[in-house]
């Protein structure tokens, strides 16, 4: 067992596990618990949190498997499962405090919490509805399909009663470079992670406007501390430096010679490459090279060497 997970799994440790999925997260936290419970810690002290039910189904389900396990086992399948969990010295001590947790977790009160965030917090809100300001019979609202079309339906309504107005005006620049489908789905994808962008921009005091810094609003905020970890200036052009850039003519053009000794085809893109290099204006230029080298998909054509090609130079190129 690695030093890291010994560590993790240490109860007098505060630790943080990144990992992908797949990686043995659950096993590790709920292997957690039970080193919490073997240390002492009541039950009722414990909150485990996730975000599925699914995910705390499965966590709270292996938790009592577990426990039944030591309190059934031999005591040398329940001294395997300690070892496996980082406890090394094994007595007979900690042998009964094993055999015992699972009627200790069973009949515990308050019992111990493997929620969903959700969950959890509207067990909050139900023990202090009034700290909460939570109207009475308040209950958790799972599906929410019909009120997201509702409050696009009204969004939908308010652009047309301004259609001068600055949302209207970014939702019409919106439909015109990407679509409705695309657009609804990008503002679907935003505002699936509202409480991320809360956290984010929740530090900016309110202004007049709604937006936040005393004036500045919360996107151009974040608009520019983006831009300032990525580096970009606003006043580079990448297109015009693309086009100045001796390399990228160089491939072009090495590029195009390797088609013109190829098939009819193949040459006719080498004219076609030639012909988009001499265009003055760098955008129209780049246009013009990137529909010859990308399909309207915008994926990239497929060009396959013919046997008097050679086959390297396509991929130098």
């Amino acid at each position: 067992m690695s030093l890291d997970i010994k560590a993790a799994l240490n109860p007098r440790h505060s630790v943080v596990v990144e990992s992908c999925a797949g990686s043995g997260k659950t096993w590790l936290l709920v292997s957690r618990i039970v080193r919490l419970l073997l240390d002492g810690v009541q039950p009722g002290e414990i909150l485990a949190i996730t975000f599925t039910r699914k995910a705390a189904q499965e966590m709270r389900a292996r938790l009592h498997e577990w426990l039944h396990l030591l309190a059934t086992s031999s005591d040398e399948e329940a001294g395997r499962f300690l070892r496996e969990r980082a406890l090394d010295e094994i007595d007979g001590a900690l042998l009964a405090k094993a055999r015992s947790l699972y009627g200790d977790v069973l009949l515990a009160q308050p019992a111990i919490t493997i929620s969903t965030f959700h969950g959890w917090f509207m067990q909050l809100v139900q023990r202090a509805p009034l700290n909460a300001g939570a109207p009475v019979g308040m209950g958790l609202l799972e599906r929410t399909a019909a009120l997201r079309e509702e409050a696009w339906h009204a969004f939908a309504d308010s652009l047309r009663d301004a259609p001068e107005s600055e949302p209207a005006q970014a939702m019409r620049w919106l439909f015109e470079n990407y679509g409705l489908y695309n657009t609804r789905a990008l503002l679907e994808n935003f505002v699936a992670k509202r409480a991320e962008w809360w956290a984010y921009t929740s530090h900016l005091p309110p202004s007049a406007d709604g937006g936040g810094g005393g004036g500045e609003r919360p996107v151009d905020w974040a608009v520019e501390r983006l831009r300032e970890e990525l580096g970009v200036d606003w006043n580079d052009d990448p297109v015009a430096g693309a086009c100045a850039d001796a390399s990228f003519h160089a491939a072009v053009q090495a590029f195009a010679q390797a088609l013109a000794t190829g098939t009819e085809v193949q040459g006719n893109k080498a004219n076609e490459l030639r012909a988009a290099w001499e265009i003055s204006d760098h955008r129209k230029r780049f246009a013009a090279l990137s529909r010859a080298l990308y399909t309207q998909a915008d994926e990239p054509r497929s060009f396959k060497p013919t046997r008097k090609q050679d086959a390297e130079a396509f991929l130098l190129a």
